[in-house]
């Protein structure tokens, strides 16, 4: 079998070219080619994301232009189809190293690192659409107020707006790198649009933040930067969803970890794991996780055996992280290895001659694939999924609740990858953690049943799963009044009722009948003397109430 082939090429010892397993595991991990540049065109990919229509979205930094292109591909594999390439005009960037971000409406925003009119050459903001065409939101001049050499991709808020980080390389020098917000609807081509929302000041915050910024389960934004912080070796940091607000959580030391360049990581249990390129036992990179509230807990020290400068880690269909590592291995070129959520670690393969030193972190696709990229090819990895469809279970912590009140719906589920709300409206709002519990308190006052439904996808299937909060509404209030209460004979007097969570009314004594449950009030005359006595009761499903007015005719 030729190591060109499509077919899954399963890697043993014996193979040459493509070739070992490291570890012996259960599942047969597999490699193969899906896409593959010819040297001559030098692409040199950056990036790879996994878009909503199914299909593969990168940059490359070189492309026919020689500026850098943004490419799609299916996950079938064959060429990559050019979306844009850079001209490397004046009014424009160049280079582009950081992820892309794909809006709602199928277009692409993203960051270069260099090029544009201005003489700092500090790269740019754009969105472009599937048909190539470009806005620049944002031209970086090199200006410490506007930073300089956005490396990472962006984060989009709901209003459009995109949250990024410069890294301060610039020419010049001037800074350590910033977070910077740009309006969705700027469009004029100068630095004068960004709005820096913190300026890293090295030992205090840290300094060249690289990696890309993701947004937390809490909804702030967390991020590290490569350099600084008190030992000089990178911080772990978070910011409000406006990129203000900045919080330095954690300073690496070199023991614990060093030069991070990877973005973080969400886990199905909400806490964010990462890696860093250097540092550790062995100085060759880390994997550790952090929870929300900056709990730091360092999971795996690599070994030059095992990798060397792992990448970003995704989460399999398995549940368990994966990712790769750049060099080290048996043959220096990079491996593909495994952790678990108890930090269990194991090196899946080695790299060799044909898919030599990888460039991105690993894509998981619905085809139950881990989809990753070298400067040259775009390959994919098999073995993960386990074949079982998801199992999903929905409860309450109490299933019956007085209206106003509150109650915990909590779910569990196996084999998936991300879960969502989908009854009522009030719980259908943005992706949940594929377990986990949320606060629910019915708005409900006049009582009633609700159901919630949520939707977990796998890599072999989805499922769903409802239940139903039963709201009570409080016991019913009356007040029942004449006016006036003694009068002559023949005259007449005003009956008044006002109750509340009523859902019927009843009258007795001296009148009789259903009443109008909201309230009301009526004419009352009786041409003999006396005392009358008029009751009503009013109820609901939580009991009832009965008032009596006697009003006296002489």
């Amino acid at each position: 079998m030729s190591c060109n082939s499509l077919n899954a090429i399963h890697l043993s010892m014996a193979s040459i070219g493509l070739c070992a397993v490291a570890t012996a595991h259960a599942e047969p991990y597999a490699i193969e080619r899906v896409a593959r540049i010819p040297p001559a065109e030098s692409w040199e990919f950056q990036s790879l994301i996994l878009g909503s229509d199914g299909k593969l979205y990168g940059t490359a930094t070189v492309g026919e232009t020689g500026y850098g292109k943004l490419f799609r591909l299916p996950v079938a594999g064959g060429d990559p189809e050019t979306i844009y390439d850079f001209p490397g005009s004046d009014n424009d960037g160049y280079r582009p190293l950081g992820s892309l971000v794909l809006n709602g409406n199928g277009s692409l925003s993203g960051t270069t690192a260099t090029g544009n009119r201005f003489q700092n050459t500090c790269g740019s903001v754009f969105t472009v659409t599937q048909n190539g065409a470009v806005t620049l939101h944002a031209l970086f001049d090199g200006r410490a107020a506007y930073g300089c050499a956005p490396y990472s991709g962006l984060v989009v808020r709901p209003d459009g707006a995109f949250i990024g980080t410069t890294s301060g390389y610039s020419p010049n020098a001037r800074d350590n790198g910033s977070i910077f917000r740009v309006a969705a609807d700027s469009t004029a081509p100068t630095g004068q649009l960004v709005t820096l929302t913190h300026r890293f000041a090295d030992s205090e915050g840290g300094a060249n933040p690289l990696a890309d910024l993701i947004e937390g389960p809490d909804g702030r934004l967390y991020g590290s930067t490569h350099s600084g912080g008190q030992f000089g070796k990178g911080t772990l940091f978070s910011v409000a969803s406006d990129g203000s607000g900045f919080i330095k959580l954690l300073d690496f030391n070199g023991s614990n970890g060093a030069a991070p360049q990877a973005a973080l990581t969400i886990a199905p249990d909400n806490t964010l794991w990462g890696t860093t390129a250097l540092g550790g036992a062995n100085g060759v990179g880390t994997i550790f996780k952090l929870t929300t509230s900056g709990q730091f807990t360092s999971m795996h020290s690599m070994t030059s055996a095992e990798g060397e400068v792992p990448s970003k880690l995704t989460v399999g269909a398995d549940r368990n992280f994966y990712g790769t590592a750049k060099d080290g291995g048996s043959a220096n070129l990079g491996s593909v290895f495994r952790i678990t959520p108890a930090g269990v670690f194991t090196k899946i393969l080695d790299i060799t001659s044909t898919f030599k030193h990888p460039v991105t972190g690993l894509v998981s696709a619905p085809d139950n694939m881990l989809y990753g990229a070298t400067a040259f090819e775009i390959f994919r990895i098999n073995g993960v999924s386990n074949g079982q469809p998801p199992s999903l279970t929905l409860s309450f912590s109490s299933d019956t609740i007085n209206a106003g009140g509150s109650t915990t719906l909590s779910w569990t589920s196996t084999q998936a990858t991300r879960c969502a709300g989908t009854e009522p409206t009030s719980f259908t709002k943005g992706s949940f953690a594929t377990s986990g519990s949320r606060l629910i308190t019915d708005k409900n006052t006049s009582g009633g049943d609700t159901m919630y439904s949520m939707t977990c996808t796998g890599p072999d299937g989805d499922v769903s799963a409802s239940t139903t909060l039963h709201v009570v509404a409080p016991a019913p209030t009356l007040t029942l009044t004449a006016d006036p209460m003694t009068l002559p004979a023949g005259s007449s007097s005003t009956l008044t009722w006002a109750p509340t969570n009523a859902k019927s009314c009843v009258a007795s004594g001296t009148w009789s009948g259903e009443k109008n449950a909201k309230g009301n009030s009526t004419s009352i005359k009786r041409a003999k003397a006396g005392v009358y006595a008029y009751t009503l009761t009013c109820s609901n499903d939580a009991g009832s109430v009965e008032r009596t007015v006697n009003v006296t005719f002489q």
